[in-house]
């Protein structure tokens, strides 16, 4: 047990708490209890919990407003340690007023107590550089490539240079975001991830505050598979551009065709593979053709 330093009076009511051990970010609650040895039944009329620090905050959550005799009562308390980067401690105060059945009074500063907080830094709340006098600033993609329907992770910069802290809410349209809202202590960073699924092929995230207005992330989706309208469109094309590739005489052929067209024969179809002896043969007979058809 923990006491605290008591006047002769009140000395029958002792104060019993615990210290803090939490990691930045962390809220934890704890009881004290309050111990009365005394014959006479105690009713407590005010009960505070606080501190002095500024890495983190301690209060009274509610308190018993009765003790009886060789009975305890309670005190719930909480502590929130802020996002700091390096490690802290400080010590918070427990004090109370109030009054035994026989009208004896003891006051707060006959009834008080103190308690150890340690908080463990987080190396992700690091203390902001100068950012070309700007007092707060949002790093974040102006424009993001994702994929429908599944979850990715969007790197995100908050900088707090004001001595304030400061909330940022995020919203999608045609998308979800986790978290919706990311609070920065003041004078620090967060660099962190935000969980985003898009529902169609452009999306946006939007992001807002009053400190410093808003404004938007636009995404764009990937395709990974070609869908099956897509694949027979594809072999279509294809298959036209055969057809014209077979279409298309090659320079051979015309040549042949030229021969024949001089020679009024309808009936000759030469390809591509004769050579040229078998054009000299075909012109020669076709002259012979010619002379024998005169003659007669």
């Amino acid at each position: 047990m923990a006491y605290g330093t008591y006047a002769y009076d009140c000395s029958n009511i002792q104060i019993d708490t615990a210290d803090f051990e939490l990691n930045a970010g962390e809220t934890e609650y704890k009881t004290v209890e309050l111990w009365n040895v005394s014959e006479s039944d105690f009713y407590i009329e005010y009960a505070e919990v606080y501190d002095y620090e500024s890495d983190f905050s301690a209060e009274a959550v509610r308190y018993d407003s009765f003790v009886e005799a060789q009975g305890f009562a309670e005190i719930k308390m909480k502590v929130t340690a802020d996002e700091i980067a390096e490690d802290s401690e400080g010590k918070a105060y427990v004090i109370l007023r109030g009054k035994f059945t026989d009208d004896k009074r003891c006051y707060t500063d006959e009834l008080k107590t103190e308690f150890n907080v340690e908080i463990k830094g987080n190396p992700k709340f690091t203390v902001p550089e100068y950012i070309e006098d700007e007092s707060f600033k949002v790093k974040i993609p102006e424009y993001f490539r994702g994929k429908l329907n599944e979850e990715v992770e969007m790197p995100v910069e908050i900088y707090n240079n004001t001595n304030e802290r400061v909330e940022i809410s995020f919203k999608g349209t045609d998308a979800t975001v986790e978290p919706g809202t990311i609070s920065i202590p003041r004078n620090s960073v967060i660099k962190t991830d935000l969980s985003v699924v898009q529902y169609s092929e452009k999306a946006e995230i939007g992001y807002s505050n009053t400190f410093f207005g808003s404004g938007s992330t636009i995404l764009f989706a990937e395709k990974e598979e070609i869908t099956i309208s897509e694949v027979n469109i594809i072999e279509e094309t294809k298959a036209n551009e055969i057809d014209e590739i077979q279409e298309i005489p090659t320079e051979e052929e015309n040549d042949v065709d030229l021969i024949a067209e001089a020679f009024n024969t309808g009936f000759v179809t030469l390809s591509s593979g004769y050579n040229m002896i078998l054009l000299i043969v075909v012109a020669f007979a076709a002259m012979v053709y010619l002379l024998f058809k005169r003659e007669k």
